[in-house]
């Protein structure tokens, strides 16, 4: 009802943000609602054009978009290179939770960006997007390197040694 009141043109949601009744609420409410679920770097730059369309900024969207796919090309040629001179990738995992612990799986946003960056992730979980991981789990992966998320759990310094 609050965001009915103001009457907005348009109402931005994410697919996994947000909740799917309220977007249909608002809808129904005769609010406009742009829903958007990127799952990558391309995925963000179509999306960003989406948006540009939707509130009459086709100029700077493609800009924003443009950049966004030059930052990407830049990533994937550079891992391309630490591959061809045979390095191998960095093995990570990446935490959102604790109690239980929940890692990124390999079908989340974070895991498309450290990929193409040459990373790995080592729990990639497949069908699973937010897997719950035990430590004895996490150790058995040897990731190089454990990643610690600041939401949707607040992950701080004093966990790190945990």
């Amino acid at each position: 009802e609050r965001i009915v009141a103001l009457r907005p043109d348009l109402v931005l949601m994410n697919e996994e943000e947000n909740r799917r009744e309220d977007a249909e609420a608002l809808a129904a409410a005769g609010i406009a609602v742009h829903a958007s679920f990127p799952r990558d770097a391309a995925g963000t730059a179509a999306m960003v054009r989406d948006v540009g369309r939707a509130v009459d900024a086709v100029d700077a969207a493609d800009a924003i978009a443009e950049e966004i796919e030059r930052r990407t090309a830049r990533v994937r040629a550079a891992a391309a290179a630490r591959r061809a001179r045979g390095e191998p990738p960095v093995r990570w995992a990446y935490l959102v939770w604790r109690r239980p612990w929940m890692a990124a799986g390999g079908d989340t946003f974070v895991s498309a960006l450290l990929e193409q960056a040459g990373g790995e992730n080592v729990l990639p979980a497949a069908g699973d997007r937010y897997p719950v991981v035990t430590a004895e789990a996490l150790r058995a992966a040897d990731p190089a390197l454990v990643l610690l998320s600041s939401e949707p759990f607040p992950f701080a310094e004093r966990h790190a040694e945990e």
